[in-house]
């Protein structure tokens, strides 16, 4: 899989003037197939599109020849050289003026794109690397001082667009939708492009924000339910290995269908506990779901008080098969303890409201 380092502009071209196309029973001469490194991985070449333009593919949709899985559509609808350069992993460009340019491009939907991951970490020059990372999944191509994040982007061929409309359109998939909602056939500028300042690459192009979603606890609010949070996690505990056996999706599917005819009988038409769903997940039950279980929560004689209570160990027991699997064979009773409380604690924290979630930007 080893690519060597093409670096400038001039070891680009002569790279491409260096390699001989490969033509065979699946490849012509007319569509010039260059590999970048071994001749076995074809789909990763060098793309001409004009004497100060080269582009690096490395297959799938952004290209004319490697488009698997969609050659009847491509054919239909041509790509154009432009259509490559705007939608390819790294293009290479030299100005008039002599100054060389490197644009990059991140794949394109709401999924792992590990070929072109893999690809620029491969294909990218000498002082621009590319890494992902760990603790967020941010994907981020870092400079001798700097780094920045590189989003995902919109842009597709019109041939991709016009498919994924024809699915939206005709299948009800809210899948088919995201993809069409995420696709553009506009140059949508969530690329980056770094100009070279002697052996060093300096940004030119814009800088873009990462949007993170932070969850924040209210502790003022949650303070005040301290003790009655306490005597929930107490109760739970104690019933727990008693009812432990006991809690399966028939459990959970009737006392979903009596928190609702309750909240129907009670003031509460809206409030809807999907049956195969987390008992009082806002999620899935409705906005008003926290300000329910606050009630419950300080009145210990409350209709729905052993529902909540049976809510709290399925949270707990959902939580418990990661601590006592076969590839957590020594997890001790502390350890054990101390997992289930964190699981009560993030359960408790989402169905009382006392979790907002956010979303921020950051470099």
């Amino acid at each position: 899989m080893y690519i060597n380092r093409l670096d400038t502009f001039a070891e680009v071209e002569a790279k491409y003037n260096d390699t001989k196309p490969l033509v065979s029973k699946h490849h012509t001469p007319e569509q010039d197939v260059r590999p970048i490194g071994k001749r076995t991985r074809k789909y990763e070449r060098i793309i001409k599109i004009s004497d100060n333009c080269y582009v690096f593919s490395h297959g799938g949709h952004c290209d004319p020849v490697f488009c698997w899985g969609y050659s009847a559509e491509m054919e239909k609808m041509p790509m154009t050289p432009a259509d490559i350069v705007r939608c390819a992993p790294i293009v290479w460009k030299r100005a008039k003026n002599g100054t060389e340019t490197v644009t990059v491009r991140n794949g394109q939907g709401p999924w792992q794109h590990n070929s072109r991951y893999s690809f620029l970490k491969r294909a990218l020059p000498s002082g621009l690397g590319f890494y992902i990372v760990g603790h967020t999944g941010g994907h981020i191509i870092q400079t001798k001082t700097d780094m920045f994040f590189l989003p995902k982007t919109r842009t597709v061929p019109p041939y991709i667009y016009e498919t994924y409309k024809a699915r939206a359109g005709h299948v009800s998939n809210t899948y088919a939708h995201r993809l069409l909602k995420a696709a553009t056939t506009k140059a949508d500028g969530l690329h980056m492009t770094f100009e070279r300042k002697d052996k060093d690459w300096v940004l030119v192009s814009k800088r873009h924000l990462q949007t993170v979603t932070r969850h924040r606890v209210d502790l003022t609010t949650k303070k005040q339910h301290k003790g009655h949070i306490h005597k929930l996690w107490q109760w739970a505990m104690t019933m727990y290995p008693m009812m432990r056996t006991q809690l399966n999706w028939e459990l959970r599917q009737n006392l979903n269908k009596e928190i609702t005819a309750w909240c129907k009988d009670n003031g509460s038409p809206n409030l809807s506990m999907v049956s195969w769903g987390v008992m009082f997940d806002p999620r899935q039950s409705g906005k008003d779901t926290p300000a329910l279980v606050r009630k419950i929560l300080v009145n210990e004689d409350h209709a729905l008080r052993y529902h909540l209570g049976v809510a709290a160990m399925f949270a707990v027991h959902d939580a418990m098969p990661i601590v006592n699997s076969w590839s957590s064979p020594h997890i001790s009773e502390e350890e054990t303890v101390a997992h289930s409380r964190r699981a009560f604690n993030q359960w408790i924290n989402r169905v009382a409201g006392f979790q907002k979630t956010t979303k921020e930007s950051k470099e």
